[in-house]
């Protein structure tokens, strides 16, 4: 599979009059065509700021302190901002957390969307621009785009509104779709229509999707690799298969023990503990203070991403099989 995105030892900090708070330290994962990456953690561990990063979206104070962000070979920190703005949208789109944002409430959804479509010299006119959105609109699975197309987005449900905004963002047709938290306000049957609609997405339009997500148990059946991070860092890195049901990273199990993934009478567990503040300086493992299995040596020495058994990256001195190949 071809890579069409290739994020290399990214860090990025938010000076404040209480510190330097570190929001991503030094992260690397890459992205495939027609692949769904999950990247998933608790609140606060970085995920969103990695997701705008990628859009070259840093929101001030933060700076990008190092690392560089590929999309099809060019460095997306290396341009100006009026060459940022010709990939967002079309090489690169996002949907938010809250789909609310992205809508005029005085503007119909189908003129937004052929808006869209018009800013970024796609169509030539109105028209044009209409049989492309309600063709979208069908596609994310309107019965009647045309009600939709003429709607604002407060006569929208929740889950038709979550629709109409990836039809939005899709209508451009991106190479990559960053969905951050996309299912965070839907009840069950919207949130499997809106994964659903991912999935059908990468098969059918072959789009690269990284999903970004706190919950472990909507990920098993829609990723094809798994980025597991805690306080900035990734910790795990690999087949979705292989991190979900055999997981290597004491956070990783915690995790997966701490969400119901499907089973019957199963007893959550709580990690105990906070993580680290983000203005913390930490020597060792930022995972340390709260692993069961932690020794001196995890509290002293800072753990390297490194390939262990079966294609995963791993972050932890213990666990790993090292094979001397490190990220």
């Amino acid at each position: 599979m071809e890579k069409v995105l290739d994020v290399n030892k990214l860090s990025i900090d938010f000076p404040t009059p209480h510190g330097i708070y570190k929001a991503v330290r030094n992260l690397s994962f890459s992205l495939y065509e027609g692949e769904i990456l999950a990247i998933v953690g608790e609140s606060g561990s970085g995920k969103s700021v990695t997701a705008k990063s990628l859009l070259g979206l840093i929101e001030a104070p933060g700076i990008l302190k190092d690392g560089i962000v590929m999309i099809n070979g060019q460095n997306i920190f290396s341009l100006t901002s009026e060459e940022r703005c010709t990939i967002r949208g079309k090489r690169i789109g996002m949907i938010f957390q809250d789909p609310n944002i992205a809508f005029d409430p005085v503007c119909t959804i189908g003129k937004q969307m052929v808006e869209t479509l018009l800013n970024h010299n796609l169509v030539k006119n109105f028209n044009e621009g209409k049989n492309i959105s309600l063709e979208w609109l069908e596609y994310v699975g309107f019965l009647d785009p045309l009600r939709v197309f003429n709607s604002y987005s407060f006569e929208l449900s929740g889950g038709m509104r979550q629709r109409a905004y990836i039809a939005m963002v899709m209508v451009l047709e991106p190479q990559i779709l960053i969905a951050d938290e996309p299912t965070t306000a839907l009840d069950m049957v919207n949130q499997a229509r809106v994964l659903n609609l991912l999935k059908k997405m990468k098969q059918e339009k072959n789009c690269s999707i990284i999903l970004i997500t706190h919950d472990l148990s909507i990920v098993a059946n829609t990723a094809d690799r798994i980025l597991v991070m805690y306080a900035g860092e990734a910790l795990e890195y690999g087949e979705m298969i292989d991190v979900l049901y055999d997981p290597s990273h004491p956070y990783t199990k915690a995790l997966i023990r701490s969400v119901n993934m499907g089973e019957k009478n199963l007893k959550l567990n709580v990690i105990k503990g906070e993580p680290p503040r983000m203005n913390e300086k930490i020597s060792g493992c930022s995972f340390a203070k709260r692993c069961e299995f932690a020794g001196d040596e995890c509290l002293e020495n800072k753990p390297k991403l490194t390939l262990g058994s079966k294609g995963k990256y791993v972050r932890c001195l213990k666990f790993p099989k090292r094979l001397g190949d490190k990220l």
